[in-house]
């Protein structure tokens, strides 16, 4: 009977308790008994072949065995620091118990969805170190120049606000709803105007952006070449958020309205409370029964007012645009029908309902800047986490700078990550140029658009230290030394606001439309650009001594995710040049439509707990999945050599660890509603689903597991675009 020894490996201190080094002592095949000489001798010349067969197997396990696979490869065993912490982090999350060709999901994130408790994602353990990195970065810059200054000054003028061991901040709570007109469920104690104007109360809660009724930004035109509109968008965190359970927001409100003093009873405020959580839940219900991901429309300010004319729509968007008229020409989602039925509730409901609703979005807002003003004092952060507040608050107006300032620092080795996406890019345009289905002038204009299309890692040079240009965009945000906390955040609100403005009058961006320390990329149409955000560019997703299947498997199929979104069904719509201009041959279109189609199909069939889980926004998301997994994997097999990660534990091939550390860039544990909620209103699948469909589809692999036809692991029918 074998018995197995694990020796735990230890770096830096961290225990890692899954790369294990297995020591096998073998017992005795046979029991002692009688035996003739030549039996003897026999079983003696056995034991040393055995024995010698052991030893060379244990020489080539334990001196970096180098050897060629079939395909070429040169492969040898890595043995140093990032290549044992890759193994941990792969074991750590992986449950190899379960039959990968039946649910991969389980298997590369099964000890992951056991250990985390719901909401929990990969992404939470990543984005912690990169907060890490930001709080450095903005408390001991290397160099400065005015952009610097001011948003250390934000920094420390925010700890400090948040550290007070007074409660002076009750006292900036009160003046900021007193400024707004009062909020009726602190009763006499509010101080506010009695008749402040519903509609002017809406702008101002508006300069915020901040409300669960509806969301307005601007951004590029889905339907105009070249232009900046403004767009009438569902505020999806009121679906996030599933406000099914008002017991939440009645306890929250509560507890806010007695911190400042309300001189109204418990039970009067629970009342009001019990009202603004009720509209918020009309609200949620509006929008779970509407068609969130329908496309955006086109439709004047005039046709949207009469279908929801309990709002000045004029007045509201001219905050963002002093030029709009009536026959203006927005852009809106879902449909004309959501923002009537919010018409009509707007109408039906009490003035103090709505006025407690509005502010207290107000407060939520403020809330995230400073104490959380619904938890009791004694409750709130400590100063050892204050720390991480004041940095979201940097960032959010700063992104641009200190994107590039933390690039400087923590930007990764660009040189090797531009080869990955040169190597990415040189596989695209061999399938294009391969492709039976194409004609030839089709060919070339696709060549060349991919050939133009240009990208940024986490810094674009004019807002890199002491770039005229950077330092001429952050001084209209004005901050000074003798500013208190609140000046500073309502300065911040005008410069969110002054950079909308900015983007509308210049027709182009002012900064990324990603948050640049989120775990994200994009690809812009009508730029043919892409943008690869800070977090991407580092470990996990990157490392300069891993072997580099990992980084294909990581940050190799987000790139390739985005370069084919340059080819999908929308972005194929946009030239080399951005324009909106179709650039096909006929035939050749109706073929690739019919490759989208597959597609369209094969996500159309599937269901999860009785929901469809298609909607026609996120059909460019599956086809760019599954081109970016192809991509990355075709460009890390036609490199030469590679290293084997060490752990008894791991799969036996560098294509099967490929398929493993992309699934668990996924890795999430999620109510089931959450779920429900993801695929009615996301543009992506849920992070499980999302694995499990797009490798569903990638013969690559299949072949790699050794997936029959009948596992569930392998489609019925292979569709690819691309």
């Amino acid at each position: 009977m074998a018995s197995n020894e694990e020796e735990r490996v230890e770096l830096n201190g961290t225990d890692l308790e899954e790369v294990v080094i297995e020591r096998r002592r073998v017992a005795p095949a046979f029991e002692p008994t009688r035996v003739r000489g030549r039996e003897v001798l026999l079983a003696i010349t056995v034991f040393f072949m055995t024995s010698l067969c052991i030893g060379l197997i244990v020489c080539l396990t334990t001196v970096k065995p180098a050897f060629s696979t079939a395909e070429g490869r040169r492969q040898e065993l890595c043995e140093d620091e990032s290549c044992l912490k890759s193994s941990v982090y792969i074991t750590s999350k992986a449950n190899f118990s379960v039959d990968p060709c039946e649910n991969f999901y389980n298997y590369a994130c099964g000890k992951f969805e056991k250990k985390k408790a719901f909401g929990d994602q990969v992404d939470d353990e990543i984005l912690a170190e990169v907060n890490q990195r930001l709080r450095k970065v903005i408390e001991n810059p290397k160099q400065k120049d005015s952009v610097v200054e001011m948003y250390k000054l934000l920094y420390e003028t925010c700890l400090k606000s948040i550290e007070r061991k007074d409660r002076n901040q009750t006292e900036d709570f009160r003046n900021i709803l007193k400024d707004l007109g009062g909020w009726p469920i602190l009763g006499s104690s509010s101080g506010g105007k009695k008749n402040i104007d519903l509609q002017e109360l809406l702008q101002r809660v508006y300069e915020l952006r901040h409300t669960d009724l509806f969301y307005i930004t601007v951004s590029e035109s889905a339907f105009q070449e070249k232009k900046q509109v403004i767009k009438v968008l569902t505020a999806v965190q009121i679906l996030e958020n599933n406000y099914e359970d008002l017991t939440d927001i009645i306890k929250k409100m509560k507890q806010a309205a007695i911190s400042l003093g309300s001189t109204l009873t418990g039970k009067e405020i629970e009342e009001q409370a019990l009202k603004v959580a009720t509209l918020r839940k009309e609200i949620y219900q509006i929008a779970s029964k509407t068609h969130i991901t329908e496309k955006e429309q086109t439709i004047s300010v005039s046709r949207l007012h009469e279908q929801s004319k309990e709002i000045n729509w004029l007045d509201l968007l001219k905050l963002f645009d002093k030029s709009l008229t009536v026959k203006s020409i927005i852009e809106l989602s879902p449909n004309l029908e959501y923002y009537g039925r919010l018409s009509e509730l707007w109408r039906k409901t009490d003035r103090d309902t709505l006025i407690n609703f509005l502010l207290w979005n107000i407060l939520l807002y403020y809330s995230e800047k400073m104490k959380d003003i619904s938890s009791p004092f004694s409750q709130n952060s400590n100063e050892k986490e204050s720390w991480k507040k004041c940095v979201n608050v940097v960032t959010y107006s700063f992104s641009s700078a200190i994107g590039c300032d933390y690039s400087k620092t923590y930007g990764g080795d660009s040189k090797n990550i531009r080869n990955i996406i040169e190597s990415i890019r040189s596989v695209m345009k061999q399938k294009i140029e391969e492709a039976s289905w194409m004609d030839d002038k089709t060919k070339k204009r696709a060549v060349t658009k991919l050939k133009k299309l240009t990208y940024n890692l986490a810094c674009e040079e004019q807002f890199t230290l002491g770039n005229k240009k950077r330092i001429n965009f952050y001084k209209h945000i004005n901050l000074k030394p003798s500013d208190s906390y609140i000046a500073m955040l309502k300065k911040q609100a005008k410069f969110e606001m002054f950079k909308i403005q900015k983007q509308i009058k210049s027709g182009r961006r002012t900064e990324w439309a990603i948050y640049l320390f989120s775990i994200n990329a994009v690809y812009h149409f009508q730029q043919n650009w892409m943008a690869i955000a800070a977090p991407l560019l580092t470990e996990p997703f990157y490392s300069k001594t891993v072997p580099r299947y990992i980084n294909y498997a990581k940050l190799g199929t987000v790139i390739g995710h985005e370069i084919t979104h340059a080819f999908d069904d929308q972005g194929s719509q946009f030239d080399e040049n951005g324009s909106l201009k179709n650039w096909w041959d006929d035939s050749t279109l109706q073929i690739f439509r019919q490759r989208v189609d597959c597609i369209k199909s094969f996500y159309a069939n599937k269901t999860f707990r009785g929901l469809s889980i298609f909607n026609e926004q996120s059909l460019a998301e599956h086809i760019s999945d599954i081109g970016g997994i192809r991509l990355a994997y075709e460009a890390f097999t036609k490199e030469k050599t590679h290293k084997i990660l060490p752990g008894s534990k791991l799969p036996s091939s560098e294509e099967q660890i490929f398929f493993l550390s992309y699934a668990q860039n996924f890795c999430s544990k999620e109510k089931e509603s959450t779920t429900k909620t993801t695929i009615t209103i996301g543009q992506h699948l849920p992070a499980s689903l999302r694995v499990l469909y797009s490798l569903q589809q990638v013969p690559e692999f299949s072949k790699a597991f050794n997936c029959k036809d009948a596992d569930e692991m392998k489609a019925r029918e292979q569709c690819s675009v691309w």
